[in-house]
Parts: structure tokens; C-alpha cells; sequence
């Protein structure tokens, strides 16, 4: 795309923390199971998918943002 991308934060640390296992909370869930099936594909643990998962998405975001500021 050719877009400059500055350094920009990203307020997305409490997403690559993996829902405690035991979590009453549906999304949690939803987001455990994603986790542990990724993760059983890609022969990593959970928590290292979820933290992988969570930078790209935060990447994709930050991309996203600057090129609809831009044009």
C-alpha cells in the first residue's frame, strides 16, 4: 500500500491476556476455545497464540486508522 506508518500505541495489552480457564464470561470463552484450537494447529501454547494474535490485530488496527486518517 506504501503507507507511512508512524509509532503509535496501542491500547491492547488486556487483549492478549488469555480468559482464566475456569471463566464464567461467554466472550472469555469464546476467545479460550479460539485460543486453544490455534494454538493445538500451530503446536504453541495458548497463551503465546492469544499474545501473537493480539499484536497482530493491533498492527492491522494501526494500519487501518492511519490510511482512513490519510485519505
Amino acid at each position: 500500500m506504501g503507507i507511512d506508518i508512524p509509532e503509535k500505541e496501542v491500547d491492547g495489552d488486556w487483549f492478549a491476556e488469555l480468559p482464566p480457564k475456569n471463566t464464567k464470561d461467554e466472550g472469555g470463552k469464546q476467545i479460550r476455545k479460539y485460543a486453544e484450537s490455534q494454538a493445538k494447529k500451530l503446536n504453541i501454547s495458548p497463551e503465546e497464540f492469544q499474545k501473537e494474535y493480539a499484536k497482530r490485530i493491533n498492527e492491522q488496527n494501526v494500519y487501518l486508522t492511519t490510511y482512513v486518517e490519510k485519505n
